[in-house]
């Protein structure tokens, strides 16, 4: 069946609708959500449509008592979404004192970075009393200063890949000294992409890395802004202010798959002009993930926030005002989901700051509830969980604090970060539990998600499965750790992400609880398979599915 539109309010898809050029498509999701009218809106709810639709492969959209229905391929199965009550502090930052940081160090503001085993960093203003900006790396509550600028120099948020690479710009005086990235191996911070090269980069606008240490961001031009990749001094450019009616290019992120997302406006810089989202590939073309009523008056969307998330596995998160208000989304330019909005009874308004994904769609965002605190959620379009709340008391160096602040100001700093595993990275200001008076300065915490659907055995003792894949995304070998799987013994099988078993593996034990399995990428005959996403299954009462990407 192929996309039309019948009368007022109905649209039959079957997935994706193409137009103009062939490196654009318009996410089918959105083409059913603009189509339904104010009314069938109301009675949908937030998200039913689509979340209706990813349950059961189906468009189902009613007007008139009529109701269509067109089959499209079936989706993969969410992850549920993690309850948060555990906290990790990695480090906390203080005039007169600090944990893992120098007195007088400062991040306020600052965004953190999140790798897949959970190691977070995040860029600080200033390093103890030196006036130099600097870096900060850690785990599990370990951690400290790794890089600490030359006099009078900045360092932009970091971004930080599976190997734990950290990729950060340096500047002086506004001016840019070039992306430095940090290795973990060494300990050393060195010169990765300086300006100038190819296009005759200026300055680089957050520049993130990916699993294959490659580079990419906006970067200035001097005439024009524009997103560039550099693959170890082999730089391509992906899109340009200027060119192809783009009038503006806002901030973009880069994934492991070489995909830059972004906000762009065109035909100039004014408001009034049409803004879509897009995700620009590797290989030339770009995947348009949603637009404005300024692009097309039929859309859902009257304004996008200026930034966006995207994640390895293509999912593009941004901030959509809607004739219901703002709302969190999600697209991968084929589904388009709703994470919230504000008709949510749990949230009064959406935050400025851009929310986080992962690769299952799980975002982090900031909000404020109906009793106008503020919240870090977490969702993935079908429930929403609580990461942490203004007022909430959690575990630090000095003790139980209180996540508070002694006037109105905000109490978190920068944009929350999620990983695969639904760990969520954010920053927050810190008074005793019982006087918001006295300052305890700002913590970095990893709240840990838990798997809801973790169980308890029949004496009662609850357990969870707990697993690590590395490096994830991977190339050649990737090696998975189940821990507390009894049942692995028997061996795991591949899944690729139909749903079909590729592989079977035997694993070995290591220490008491701990199975290890290592796959090379290929199947049961030998044949090697594709980049995409592959599920790793244990057997047993309590199956336990590891996601792991495959790259090129």
């Amino acid at each position: 069946m192929s996309d039309a539109w019948i009368g007022t309010g109905i649209w039959i898809g079957t997935g994706m609708m193409t137009a103009g050029d062939p490196g654009r498509t318009r996410s089918g999701a959105q083409g059913a959500l603009q189509a339904i009218d104010s009314s069938a809106r109301a009675w949908s709810g937030r998200g039913a449509v689509a979340q209706w639709l990813e349950r059961n492969g189906r468009w189902c959209l009613f007007a008139s008592g009529v109701c269509l229905l067109s089959t499209f391929s079936a989706l993969p199965a969410r992850a549920n979404v993690p309850s948060y009550s555990t906290y990790q502090l990695e480090a906390r930052s203080n005039f007169g004192d600090g944990f893992n940081l120098p007195s007088g160090s400062s991040f306020n503001s600052g965004t953190p970075a999140i790798a897949p085993d959970g190691t977070v960093t995040v860029r600080l203003l200033v390093v103890g009393s030196t006036g130099n900006g600097g870096l900060f790396y850690g785990k599990d509550g370990v951690g400290g200063v790794v890089y600490d600028a030359p006099t009078d120099r900045f360092v932009s948020d970091p971004s930080i890949n599976s190997a734990g690479e950290v990729a950060f710009e340096r500047s002086w005086d506004f001016e840019s000294e070039g992306v430095y990235v940090y290795d973990p191996v060494t300990g050393n911070s060195t010169l990765r992409v300086p300006v100038g090269g190819s296009f005759g980069i200026q300055n680089f606008g957050d520049p993130q890395i990916n699993a294959s240490g490659q580079i990419g961001c906006r970067v200035d031009l001097g005439s024009a802004q524009a997103f560039v990749t550099d693959d170890a001094g082999t730089q391509s450019l992906y899109a340009q202010e200027g060119v192809d009616g783009v009038g503006y290019l806002f901030l973009a992120e880069f994934n492991d798959a070489g995909q830059l997302a972004g906000k762009v406006r065109l035909g100039g810089i004014d408001e009034s002009r049409p803004d879509e989202i897009r995700r620009y590939e590797p290989g030339g073309g770009y995947t348009t993930i949603a637009v404005d009523q300024d692009s097309d008056s039929g859309s859902i969307f009257t304004r996008f926030g200026n930034g966006v998330s995207l994640s390895n596995s293509g999912w593009v998160a941004f901030v959509g005002r809607t004739s219901v208000g703002d709302g969190i989304y999600v697209s991968d330019g084929v589904t388009l989901r709703t994470i919230a909005t504000v008709a949510d009874p749990d949230i009064n308004s959406i935050d400025f700051f851009y929310p986080s994904v992962n690769d299952d769609g799980l975002c982090a965002f900031r909000a404020f509830d109906g009793a106008g605190l503020r919240v870090i959620f977490a969702g993935d379009g079908t429930s929403l969980e609580r990461v942490v709340t203004e007022h909430d008391i959690l575990p630090t160096d000095l003790g139980d604090a209180r996540v508070d602040q002694n006037d109105s100001s905000p109490v978190f700093g920068g944009n929350p970060a999620i990983n695969n595993r639904g760990d969520v990275a954010f920053a927050a200001t810190l008074t005793p539990p019982d006087n918001n008076q006295i300052e305890w300065g700002t913590g970095l915490f990893v709240a840990r998600g838990l798997d809801p659907s973790a169980v308890s055995g029949s004496d009662g003792a609850s357990f969870e499965t707990r697993w690590s894949a590395q490096p994830n995304p991977f190339r050649g070998h990737v090696r998975v750790d189940l821990r507390n799987a009894p049942d692995a013994a028997r061996g795991v099988t591949i899944h690729d992400a139909q749903g079909r078993i590729v592989r079977s593996l035997a694993g070995r034990f290591e220490g008491d609880a701990s199975q290890v399995f290592e796959w090379d990428g290929r199947d049961d005959r030998g044949a090697d398979l594709p980049a995409g996403v592959y599920f790793f299954r244990a057997p047993g009462d309590y199956e336990t599915a590891v996601r792991i990407v495959r790259v090129r």
